[in-house]
């Protein structure tokens, strides 16, 4: 599977050569039965002992009821009715045996069917969020991945039904053969009567299953389309809009015309379906009637006893039934082949960021862009051109620029969410690629500009940052007084197992998006490491809590590296150096006094956002020295515990 931004999707083709279906379908079997099994081994072999249980069972009632007919039938005329009425009671029991034995056999399946099935879905959702949290961010942004996803969701389907329907073809090939090799008793070319007239519905059931098919995965755009304008209408993150702007209206007619478009052409190939396959599915109907007037005629002729004819019917239309049950399992078959191939396809897709290292940074790494270009996947545009600085161990960098200057990306070019496409990153002087993702990612906590917002407690969104310390109180007290959350929580009656949104729980919470923000610090701060990323920290936070959070920034990061981004150019004045980003290059770099005194574009910014500000916060604001010493106090006490 590519990552590219493709919208479409292209279309399946028929695989060419006999040889080539069937090693496919060979393969979607092995798949989807070691998918199934893996999901639950008991409910997998018990239910496969029931569907070869049931396909005997109804070739046996018939067989039983030829017998209890005929003799029914020697009653008329006979002398020894004892011996018969013993026989026929004898027979009615075992009939009633295999009756009652269906019903329960049926009613047993239908319970493991409904258990192993719940197992399978589980087991097929983990299987897809495995494999979506094992790729690399660049996936993300592609619009052709998050179709493939959605075809993977809905192909998955397929898996635990092509075992079944596997298993419907040993079923009915069982009753096909038994069935076949009766009525040939009868006469040898009923039997292949039957098969011949039912090649018509084979051809057609193909035919459209690929074509519905391919209608599927060519409509997939459309429909993540119609899923996005209802999530509109239906989640809270749009409810005020959509009131304010009136915005319903617009939003179903959006929706409707996309399901118009949509609907009308899945109309059209479901209704050519079924036209034709009525028709192919009526011509073995002839066969029957014909079988029917031949059992009439012998029976009239007296070669042939009424329960013979019976028998002889029954067993008629149970291999009709049968063919056409395995020849609809065929082309499901070969319809969930086409599924569960595009499906495996999905769960073969490989990162683009291998985690081929086995290093181990150092507590606090020295970090190196050296002649660094980087444009996102499926673009054109570089977003960094030949970027190179270094961060030297304990060093506090600024990244300053305008909207769209690649000084995010820098920031996570840095934890390797991408490969960067010429240049390299180096940590401790090694290629970023020799150390492992794992051992990399610890070493840095981070507050990203998109922070995330957890439908969770408010201990368990700050705490799983860093999980192996989520019972540390003492960790999590000092996040809580940094991020000024602790401010938060003497109004939430329920404390730290508040639930933020109520989402889950009528007791939740609404955050704003600065006590979102606030909650994303706390969760930054949680995590003790040598390196702080934050992009943006105090975009949603007002003036006094802003102020706050920039005063105790120095003394967070006392001893570690520090990246941090801010459009406020008056919070990054504290830094060792500062960077200005501007058209995907590094413009200017220096302390705040050598950039200010060369008089350049980081100059500008910063002299036309002063203008705005009588006060602006530096370090030797009064607010600044009160947090800092508030900060430092929880950094000895921290040190001591």
């Amino acid at each position: 599977m590519s990552n590219g931004s493709v919208q479409g999707q292209e279309e399946v083709q028929p695989k060419t050569g006999i040889f080539r279906k069937i090693l496919s379908s060979f393969i979607s079997f092995g798949f989807s039965f070691k998918v199934s099994y893996t999901a639950s081994k008991k409910y997998f072999i018990m239910r496969i002992l029931l569907e070869i249980l049931l396909a005997v069972q109804p070739i046996l009632v018939t067989f039983i009821g030829r017998e209890i007919i005929n003799t029914l039938v020697s009653f008329i005329g006979g002398t020894d009715y004892h011996r018969n009425i013993i026989f026929l009671a004898q027979l009615l029991g075992i009939s009633l045996t295999f009756q009652i034995a269906g019903s329960v056999l049926r009613k047993i399946n239908e319970f493991c069917t409904g258990i192993h099935q719940d197992m399978l879905n589980n087991f097929i959702d983990v299987q897809i969020a495995e494999k979506t949290s094992s790729l690399d961010i660049s996936f993300f942004d592609s619009p052709k991945f998050h179709n493939e996803l959605t075809n993977a969701r809905r192909d998955s389907q397929a898996v635990p039904s092509l075992a079944w329907h596997v298993v419907t073809i040993i079923r009915s090939s069982i009753q096909m053969v038994t069935t076949a090799i009766l009525l040939a008793q009868l006469n040898i070319y009923f039997p292949i009567l039957i098969f011949i007239l039912n090649i018509p519905t084979v051809i057609t059931e193909r035919k459209y299953s690929l074509k519905l098919y391919n209608w599927t995965r060519r409509r997939v755009p459309e429909q993540r389309r119609m899923s996005y304008l209802l999530n509109i209408l239906t989640g809270a993150a749009y409810a005020k809009d959509t009131r304010m702007f009136d915005l319903t209206g617009s939003i179903f007619d959006r929706f409707r015309e996309q399901w118009d478009s949509w609907f009308k052409e899945k109309k059209n190939i479901s209704l050519k379906r079924g036209i034709y396959t009525t028709i192919t599915n009526f011509i073995p109907q002839l066969a029957l009637i014909g079988i029917t007037l031949y059992l009439g005629v012998e029976i009239v002729y007296g070669r042939l006893k009424l329960g013979d004819y019976t028998f002889y019917n029954g067993i008629t239309h149970q291999l009709t039934s049968s063919v056409t049950s395995l020849i609809s399992s065929i082309a499901i078959v070969y319809e969930y082949d086409l599924k569960i191939s595009n499906y495996r396809a999905f769960l073969e897709t490989q990162p683009t960021v291998f985690d081929t290292g086995s290093l181990t940074p150092s507590l606090i790494p020295s970090i190196e862009f050296r002649n660094v270009s980087f444009k996102y996947p499926g673009t054109d545009k570089y977003v960094l051109n030949n970027v190179s600085f270094a961060i030297k161990p304990g060093e506090k960098i600024a990244l300053v620029g305008l909207n769209g200057a690649g000084k995010s990306t820098i920031t996570k070019l840095m934890v390797r969410f991408y490969d960067v496409d010429e240049g390299e990153v180096l940590i401790d002087g090694r290629n970023i690629k020799e150390y492992s993702l794992r051992e990399l990612r610890k070493r840095f906590t981070s507050q990203f500009q998109d922070f995330a917002s957890y439908a969770f407690t408010v201990n368990e969104s700050i705490t799983i940052s860093d999980l192996k310390n989520k019972d540390n109180r003492n960790q999590l007290d000092y996040a809580l007084d940094m991020s000024g959350v602790d401010k938060l929580l003497e109004k939430w009656p329920s404390g730290l197992e508040t639930y933020l949104t109520r989402q889950f729980d009528e007791n939740g919470v609404q955050l704003s998006g600065g006590e979102w923000q606030k909650i994303s610090l706390a969760r930054a701060f949680f995590r003790d490491t040598g390196v702080v990323i934050l992009d943006e920290p105090t975009s949603a936070l007002d003036p006094e809590a802003e102020r706050r959070v920039f005063g105790q920034l120095a003394e967070l990061c006392r001893g570690k590296s520090a990246v941090f981004v801010s459009h406020r150019l008056s919070n990054v004045t504290m830094a060792d150096k500062i960077l200005v980003i501007e058209n995907s290059v590094l413009a200017e770099y220096g302390t705040h006094n050598e950039l200010m005194s060369k008089n350049g574009r980081y100059a500008y910014l910063f002299n036309l956002q002063a203008e705005k500000y009588i006060n602006p916060v530096g370090p030797s604001s009064s607010v600044y020295s009160a947090a800092s010493e508030q900060a430092k106090t929880w950094k000895e006490l921290r040190n001591r515990q």
